[in-house]
């Protein structure tokens, strides 16, 4: 008996897709949505995955450690170092101007000006531009939060108050000099119209990193797929080695809605 598929409404009740912030090269007006930002610590690992830090019981720590210990001049050089980053989360208001193709995707302005056809699509563009207003969730390093910390400290009201940066815009300016992209932000102060949001449409952002478990961790750097990974939560008492072997002859509603739960989680994580 053919497993029932479940429709797109099913799918997706109860679970709201995080829109990442994209820092596409160019000229970004943003307002930040959240008065203070929330501090992960995270790993970048494999090339490939920005993941959570699990502290005193983070697996790539020991093993930065014992790097540490063993090449003590050179331990980040080392295959195998991840070092531990300060990543600080902020729910933002995309205001960019954007112009929207007859096919519905969107494009942004680069330094001020459009491509005359669609960067996805190849349609040519309309004449017209709107502002985004697309509140997202925005991840910035240590040294960026710092200038942008800086900036919303500059910014005084006739009392030599902080005015805060929920109450103005601010331009990301991104550019790539050399391998690297650079955030350079302005203050856009003459754009201080107020700006509601409702409540609903923030995210939460002790979740805006990925999590994985001890466990879990280890598999990932065992060469275990993440999919996979994911898998292994919804199949109960299963091992993450069980997760991987349940794709063969499976076609069980139970094996359909698992699979369904596991492509929303990594479709909210990779496919922004």
């Amino acid at each position: 008996m053919p497993a029932n598929i479940l429709t797109e409404e099913e799918r997706n009740k109860d679970f709201k897709k995080t829109e990442y912030f994209r820092y596409d090269i160019g000229t970004h007006q943003v307002r930040f949505l959240t008065p203070n930002a929330v501090l992960k610590y995270t790993h970048w690992v494999l090339d490939r995955y920005s993941i959570e830090c699990l502290g005193d019981d983070c697996p790539i720590c020991e093993n930065n450690e014992r790097l540490k210990l063993e090449f003590p001049t050179d331990y980040k050089k080392q295959r195998g170092y991840n070092g531990q980053q300060r990543t600080h989360f902020l729910n933002l208001l995309d205001r960019s101007p954007i112009k929207t193709c007859a096919n519905g995707h969107q494009n942004k302005s680069i330094n001020g000006k459009f491509y005359p056809t669609c960067t996805t699509c190849g349609v040519v563009l309309p004449k017209e531009y709107t502002p985004a207003n697309i509140v997202k969730v925005a991840s910035f390093s240590e040294a960026n939060m710092r200038n942008l910390v800086n900036i919303e400290n500059a910014i005084l009201n006739k009392d030599q108050e902080v005015i805060g940066w929920t109450n103005y815009d601010i331009a990301l300016i991104i550019t790539k000099p050399a391998d690297k992209k650079v955030i350079t932000p302005q203050a856009l102060t003459q754009f201080s119209d107020p700006v509601e949001v409702n409540p609903d449409e923030l995210y939460d952002l002790d979740t805006a990193v990925m999590h994985l478990e001890r466990d879990e961790i280890k598999a990932l750097f065992q060469g275990i797929d993440l999919r996979d990974i994911y898998r292994a939560r919804y199949t109960p008492k299963a091992t993450i080695e069980d997760a991987t072997m349940s794709l063969v002859g499976n076609s069980s509603i139970e094996f359909v809605e698992q699979e369904t739960k596991v492509q929303l989680e990594l479709d909210n994580l990779f496919n922004s």
